[in-house]
């Protein structure tokens, strides 16, 4: 009983010290963005442009189109979702077309079935209730030692039917999309999440939303302008 204990107080604090330093690196990724100050392309190409089979939001005909890789216990990548994604389809509308991709890390224990149950719910409409719950409510999922009870509560939580949702969280549709999206990001060797791409192209981008914004517009002109 007593090593029990001692496990679990080791765990507790092992998870803690894991959240701090990853909020840590957010605050420096923040303050370098934001002195370094620009945004750039990369020379990668994104491997796959058809985007029929992906979650998306915005406008399918738009002239920007923004791919971005993630994992639902990154938390930069909770940062800019919850930062970035209502504040792109608010200024830009129909001009955008926001494109969600799977890139589960290994070293992020739990992810793949975060993932699952992201497409699990998507089979009954609630994909980005289901991504949108779990990156604002991401610590509770980096802290559970259940996870699995974790994503039900929050499967109820949405009034998703539970025992689809148990049969499509263990299919192989299901399964197959989240690795589909993980081999192409391995291809392309993409250095962790998130990753962008802007029509195509990898891009940087810094941790300011007004800054991003403002290159955006710069993009849209651009284009308008050929």
């Amino acid at each position: 009983m007593k090593k029990s204990k001692f496990s679990s107080f080791f765990y507790e604090w092992f998870i803690f010290i894991l959240i701090v330093l990853a909020g840590v690196l957010i605050v420096y990724q923040i303050f370098y963005s934001k002195n370094k100050g620009n945004i750039y392309y990369s020379n990668l190409a994104l491997i796959n442009q058809d985007y029929s089979k992906d979650w998306f939001l915005g406008n399918r005909n738009a002239k920007l189109v923004l791919v971005y890789y993630s994992d639902f216990k990154c938390p930069a990548c909770a940062y800019y979702h919850t930062k970035f994604l209502n504040n792109l389809l608010k200024d830009f509308k129909d001009q955008i077309l926001i494109v969600f991709r799977h890139f589960p890390l290994p070293g992020h224990s739990g992810s793949r079935e975060l993932a699952y149950a992201a497409e699990a719910a998507g089979k009954q409409g609630k994909f980005w209730e289901m991504a949108d719950s779990i990156f604002n409510n991401q610590q509770k999922f980096l802290l559970s030692k259940d996870l699995n009870k974790e994503i039900m509560n929050l499967a109820l939580f949405l009034n998703i039917d539970i025992e689809k949702f148990k049969s499509d969280l263990n299919s192989e549709e299901v399964k197959n999309k989240v690795e589909k999206d993980y081999l192409d990001a391995l291809k392309m060797n993409l250095p962790g999440t998130p990753s962008f791409f802007l029509n195509g192209r990898q891009i940087f981008i810094s941790a300011s939303y007004d800054e991003f914004k403002i290159f955006l517009e710069n993009e849209i002109k651009k284009i308008n302008s050929n």
